[in-house]
């Protein structure tokens, strides 16, 4: 069984979609399988689904969606089967989605859902790009990026906790794709990031890092003047939107642009190798 929350919510049995259509039982998946591994208390799902005001009934429909998912998504043999194939009757098997204590735990392997990937690679990444091996961290943090099929459970209705994560998700997603263009340009691929470095600040028009990481791309390119317009650019959209001046950081940047600084000059890191992809990449 494969899970898929980042994007669209996605179970797949071998090649074969599983259909999950209601929307509750959407949303219980996608709280169980954020906390794989984890007990997820009743009142946890309860408030997820209803909020402040749960129907009277909440405990018995929760239970009826608890029984939807494990007929939908049944336990599996662990070895010798092929995709879709039923445990055989009185053969134990682990249960997949099991009760515990006062809720329920998704037991489902790390590399079996989509999120966990992205988290392994991200930690990962961020590792080599701290020990300096910058070509294995942009291939590590780009593997990580593949993961993305889109925002996380996007077809899910999101309470209060799935909101909640969603909103650190992004910010999350953002932190890998800055690393790896760190990484990248490194290694000396200025050039190969300016494309991806002006959709995301079009996307992001308060992202000072953004902006540095765009302003000394255009700079290493032999586009200073381009450079000087970006920092422009930051900076209306920062006076004219909140009121601020950019950052001491951004200004110091600015600075060394106008002046040629010998600072900014690239120094080659290390030697680049070919980008990676996740088993969920092609999905």
């Amino acid at each position: 069984m494969r899970f898929g929350l980042l994007g669209m919510l996605e179970v797949f049995d071998g090649e074969r979609r599983v259909t999950l259509s209601a929307p509750k039982v959407r949303s219980v998946l996608a709280l169980l399988l954020l906390h794989s591994g984890r007990v997820v208390h009743t009142a946890s799902l309860i408030d997820e689904l209803w909020g402040e005001n749960p129907p009277l009934t909440a405990l018995t429909t929760l239970h009826t969606y608890i029984y939807q998912l494990r007929k939908a998504i049944p336990v599996r043999r662990t070895t010798d089967a092929g995709p879709g194939e039923l445990a055989p009757a009185g053969t134990p098997q682990p249960q997949w989605l099991r009760t515990a204590y006062a809720g329920y735990v998704a037991d489902i392997p790390p590399e079996s859902i989509d999120l966990r990937q992205f988290e392994s690679l991200a930690v990962q990444g961020k590792q080599a790009l701290d020990r300096g091996v910058m070509a294995e961290a942009a291939g590590l943090l780009r593997a990580a990026q593949s993961c993305w099929r889109g925002p996380f459970a996007a077809d899910v209705r999101h309470g209060r906790a799935l909101s909640a994560y969603a909103t650190k998700l992004d910010e999350e997603w953002l932190r890998v794709v800055e690393q790896a263009i760190e990484a990248e340009m490194a290694l000396g691929l200025h050039r190969e990031v300016l494309g991806e470095l002006r959709q995301l600040v079009m996307e992001h028009p308060f992202s000072e890092g953004l902006y540095q990481q765009l302003m000394l791309a255009l700079y290493r390119s032999d586009r200073r003047f381009d450079a000087i317009q970006e920092y422009q650019c930051l900076r209306r959209n920062m006076v004219d939107e909140l009121g601020l001046e950019p950052s001491r950081a951004v200004r110091q940047l600015h600075e060394a642009i106008l002046n040629s600084d010998p600072s900014l000059d690239f120094r080659y890191a290390d030697r680049p190798r070919p980008r990676q992809h996740s088993d969920w990449s092609a999905h």
